[in-house]
């Protein structure tokens, strides 16, 4: 006779959102789906997921992180589970946290291939033009300061090549391509960095 599917108590439902917390995610970031035998937890907009089957002694199921492989499990406890289920959310949050570089330069790469079918007239910048330029320019290089671990001279040179260096649009020059297409350019390129590059 098969066992009789248990539903998560309230305690073990509770647990599964502090585990959440404690790996510095946020439990709005999930869903968690009780579909009895089945239960699972969800990183919405994303592969990742980590399933219970609770019909089975001990518990089973499966676990996903981003791209990779499905994992197959079995455990004998719910303690058991939990410690999986902190390594699993562990290397969520490493997902998370890595930028995928190659998507990026994709992304970039049908920026530059949009702008390049426009039009472009030959005329020098508007006011409004310099300071969405200057307003875009400074958005960039706030998340590059977020993104890599700038070194004081980085920082600096950084804000000199902003506000003072031969990137800044110039209301007397018309137009280049270069400046047409400035959103497909990233503020980090300025100062070449890579993640090996960063100190």
């Amino acid at each position: 006779m098969a066992p009789t599917p248990l539903p998560l108590e309230k305690w073990q439902r509770n647990q599964i959102f502090e585990s959440i917390r404690a790996a510095s995610l946020e439990p709005r970031d999930f869903d968690l789906i009780i579909d009895t035998p089945e239960v699972r937890l969800w990183l919405k907009g994303s592969p990742s997921v980590f399933t219970i089957t609770t019909d089975a002694h001990p518990y089973r199921g499966s676990y996903r992180v981003g791209d990779g492989a499905v994992s197959l499990y079995e455990s004998g406890g719910w303690k058991t589970i939990t410690q999986r289920l902190d390594r699993w959310l562990a290397e969520v949050k490493r997902d998370v946290d890595t930028p995928d570089l190659w998507a990026g330069l994709q992304r970039e790469a049908a920026m530059i291939g949009a702008t390049s079918t426009e039009t472009i007239a030959n005329t020098p910048f508007t006011q409004d033009e310099q300071t969405e330029i200057a307003t875009k320019l400074r958005e960039q290089a706030a998340s590059v300061k977020q993104a890599y671990p700038l070194s004081e001279a980085q920082a600096k040179e950084l804000d000199e090549k902003i506000e003072f260096g031969g990137v800044s649009p110039n209301p007397r020059k018309f137009r280049p391509p270069w400046w047409v297409r400035w959103g497909a350019s990233s503020a980090r390129s300025m100062l070449h960095l890579t993640p090996a590059s960063t100190p």
